[in-house]
């Protein structure tokens, strides 16, 4: 049905409004800059793969795993939160971290009907050889909550944004034939501009969100007192996985994976890669009460 050119001004002046409205919900930048490896730590960790990986199920009854996963979330939950706190990204600091029980090899973080949860799939409990391969699998997914990532992608990227203000543009041209456009005709090339729009920037945007995840994840489980290099074997046969796509996981589908991923996180292993974490750690543990640096474990951090 055709609207009558008043209505549609009204219309016009409305999505105007929503484009502001739109601007200043933008999805947020990455807070973190996590700096792309060098062509020969990128080779070197190609090695690494090619010579460490292999995805194979363990040997645990299911009592085993899932006693596992209660254990490792138990073990992150204060530096996971003291980091949370830290951040100040969040106004409550809080997760529920339980499985799911499906075979495939994946996990996911979202905002649950009761709060922050986290979502381990049977197929990575199936597949994770020590505690600290799991560690880093929970750690990373806590992270994104931890980053606000989950409200995040509610938003609209730039380019998506670029994409709707483009769309408004076609339809505000004076070479628009107003009465023969109806309201389902704008609002559909409003979404195949903001579609086109988004094409550009949102997968970048996401593997960004998926490094500062990593990144955080590491902080977590050193200050936990995990072995990164034990963490590491399980990026490396989830590396290993996604070269055989015949046997490549669900979880690759959104997470980085490959040579690059593994390289920074060799390089994130260093503490002087993770100062500003270390930073802003020392800042909340030397200013928090007396009660926080003694329940969340600040001697190491208060000068």
């Amino acid at each position: 049905m055709n609207l009558s050119l008043f209505a549609k001004i009204i219309y016009m002046k409305h999505l105007v409004l929503l484009s502001v409205f739109f601007l200043n919900a933008c999805v947020v930048p990455p807070q973190f800059v996590i700096d792309t490896p060098s062509d020969d730590q990128v080779r070197s960790a190609q090695n690494e793969i090619t010579r460490k990986g292999n995805i194979y199920s363990n040997n645990l009854s299911r009592d085993e795993k899932i006693n596992r996963l209660t254990r490792v979330k138990n073990k992150l939950y204060r530096p996971a939160k003291r980091l949370c706190l830290a951040l100040g990204e969040r106004s409550n600091c809080e997760w529920t971290v339980f499985y799911q029980d499906d075979p495939q090899i994946n996990a996911f973080a979202a905002e649950g009907d009761e709060g922050a949860e986290v979502v381990i799939y049977m197929g990575v409990l199936n597949h994770t050889h020590s505690d600290e391969e799991l560690a880093f699998v929970v750690a990373h997914e806590i992270s994104h909550h931890l980053l606000n990532h989950i409200s995040d992608d509610t938003g609209f990227t730039l380019g998506e944004t670029i994409g709707i203000l483009a769309g408004l543009a076609i339809i505000g041209d004076d070479n628009y034939d107003e009465d023969a456009v109806s309201l389902e005709d704008m609002t559909d090339l409003l979404g195949l501009t903001k579609n086109i729009g988004g094409a550009f920037d949102r997968p970048q945007f996401s593997r960004s969100q998926e490094s500062e995840s990593d990144y955080l994840a590491i902080q977590i489980m050193d200050d936990a007192r995990y072995d990164l290099n034990r963490a590491k074997q399980g990026i490396i046969n989830i590396a290993a996985s996604n070269e055989d796509t015949s046997n490549s996981p669900v979880f690759l589908g959104s997470h980085p994976s490959g040579p690059q991923r593994v390289a920074s996180f060799n390089e994130n292993m260093q503490r002087s890669n993770r100062s500003v974490l270390i930073n802003k750690i020392i800042v909340w543990c030397n200013e928090t009460e007396s009660w926080n640096q003694r329940n969340f474990n600040c001697s190491d951090y208060i000068k």
